[in-house]
């Protein structure tokens, strides 16, 4: 009976204490939210974003300039995973609550 009075015991503090680890994970994400290293971090990803769509467009033009077959293989695979790429990172998008957006970076324009 004292086995079972001290696992109930237990699971009341762990309950407790997973909700606070909640509210204490909550009250982290509202605060870095409101960081410049966030803002960077946005950004960034906006920045990653828009050259991997950029590249999605830009690699089977290449692929169909490609002088050898080989050539063209190894761009058709980079595309692949280009493709991946852009999806992961609109995965991050998802898990941040953003939708994901893309930012014109005009040093690589050309």
């Amino acid at each position: 009976m004292a086995t079972k009075t001290a696992t109930r015991s237990s699971k009341a503090t762990n309950g407790r204490s997973t909700a606070a680890r909640s509210t204490t994970k909550k009250k982290v994400s509202e605060s870095m939210e409101n960081s410049k290293f966030h803002e960077l971090f946005m950004e960034e990803l906006k920045d990653i974003y828009w050259a991997e769509k950029h590249l999605v467009k830009a690699l089977p033009k290449m692929q169909k300039g490609a002088t050898t077959e080989d050539l063209a293989t190894c761009i058709g695979n980079h595309l692949e995973e280009t493709k991946e790429h852009v999806a992961r990172l609109e995965q991050i998008f998802e898990m941040l609550g953003k939708r994901p957006q893309a930012k014109n970076v005009k040093p690589w324009k050309g």
